[in-house]
């Protein structure tokens, strides 16, 4: 009967799971996190596949903030990279925003970005699509938003109105009691906030295209 020695098995499954549960992923929201099909994310994970590809090692190392070489178990985990850990978040209109509910609800974006920041499944992103953010926000600009209805003083917010979409950029202003809706373009007043505005969300994040 043959045996198998314990040092021809790849400790690289064993590493996944461990990341994984630290941050309490699923194998589904793992794959939909890094793009890495979920079919060769469950290969990696049952150890069918024993070589993988750097090009679905990449994106778990790049993740997880590991190197391949702590990701395959080569250099210990308790040396981790200190580097921002960047997530995909996916890119939607401004008239999708006024009714988003998210790739959860079956809503599926056609672009994905990346952010720097703890992004999850209530991050979208909007595309500046002219001057109408101007000066603050160029066209072009990538609005990584955090999904929540409420915001602080000079936030930036994505709200929706009575109207009909599109969704529309403001900044917040507080002043007492009153709540206040400033465009950010020059030639936009500010406005009282009212009954029929709702918050979607807040700008935590704004990348601005140079090409």
């Amino acid at each position: 009967m043959n045996t198998i020695n314990d040092n021809m098995i790849s400790p690289l499954p064993r590493v996944l799971k461990q990341l994984m549960q630290e941050k309490q992923l699923t194998e589904a929201e793992l794959a939909r996190q890094t793009n890495v099909p979920q079919p060769t994310l469950h290969r990696i994970l049952s150890g069918a596949t024993k070589s993988p590809r750097g090009d679905s090692l990449s994106p778990l190392a790049k993740f997880f903030s590991v190197s391949i070489s702590q990701l395959v178990g080569d250099e210990p985990l308790m040396q981790r990279m200190q580097v921002p850990t960047w997530l995909p978040v996916p890119i939607i209109s401004w008239h999708q925003a006024f009714d988003w509910a998210g790739i959860d609800a079956g809503q599926e974006p056609t672009e994905w970005t990346y952010a720097s920041h703890d992004a999850t499944t209530n991050h979208f992103a909007l595309v500046v699509e002219s001057d109408q953010l101007s000066p603050r926000f160029r066209a072009g600009t990538q609005l990584i938003v955090k999904q929540q209805a409420s915001a602080e003083h000079k936030d930036y917010v994505i709200i929706k109105t009575a109207q009909k979409g599109p969704a529309r950029c403001r900044q917040l202003f507080a002043e007492g009691d009153l709540l206040l809706l400033q465009g950010l373009n020059n030639e936009t007043t500010a406005r009282l906030f009212n009954q029929f505005d709702q918050i979607i969300g807040i700008v935590v994040q704004a990348r601005e295209q140079f090409s």
